[in-house]
């Protein structure tokens, strides 16, 4: 990836870095091994058997993008969520700017090492240089509580057996697919951040 972050990369970075400051904050550095997207896995975040995909908006309203057929499947053995993040614009001291926050989130991987290297390969991964941080000068902060939806049979997703079903054979030329799909009232909100929601699951035995 060259060149400035566009700003849909940007928001969505954003929305990552957020939850992953949260799970840090709470689980301590070595949770930056969850932040499984930027290390080549299907999905953003993976903690156990629990799987997590970020989508983040700067709109009024829970619309999201899904990309490619895989991005709404759990991986074998796993439980998916979709985690939508809504996003609003502030000035002062108000919220964060994108290269704030990842000042933020390295500050309290300063014990290891090998944690904040890794995450420094993961933002470079996915195009974020330091050297390109006067161009983010933009200051964010949470619009609402972030949302936890489920993917399971209520969630509105286009897959792999679906359009196999639908196109028979001809889906093996079915190059690429993306789509918006609305989360509006679905999920339940992560008052208390998704660090906590994983200690409860934990808790309950689930996780």
């Amino acid at each position: 990836i060259e060149g400035v972050l566009s700003r849909e990369r940007q928001i969505g970075l954003f929305g990552e870095l957020l939850l992953l400051d949260d799970l840090v904050s709470l689980h301590g550095p070595s949770a930056v091994a969850c932040w499984t997207g930027p290390q080549g896995e299907r999905h953003d975040f993976r903690i156990e058997k629990l799987e997590f995909e970020v989508k983040t908006t700067a709109g009024r309203r829970r619309i999201h993008t899904v990309n490619g057929l895989t991005q709404a499947e759990p991986s074998t053995g796993c439980e998916l969520s979709f985690l939508s993040v809504q996003l609003a614009k502030t000035a002062g001291n108000d919220g964060s700017t994108l290269p704030e926050l990842v000042g933020r989130v390295e500050a309290k991987l300063y014990a290891d090492e090998n944690a904040r290297q890794l995450f420094r390969r993961c933002l470079d991964g996915l195009g974020y240089r330091d050297s390109d941080a006067s161009a983010y000068d933009q200051k964010w902060k949470l619009a609402s509580n972030v949302k936890l939806v489920p993917v399971d049979a209520s969630f509105p997703a286009i897959t792999s057996l679906l359009m196999s079903e639908a196109l028979g054979n001809t889906f093996s030329r079915l190059e690429a697919i993306s789509y918006d799909v609305n989360l509006e009232g679905l999920g339940a909100s992560l008052d208390n951040g998704l660090g906590s929601y994983l200690d409860a699951r934990k808790e309950e035995g689930i996780q």
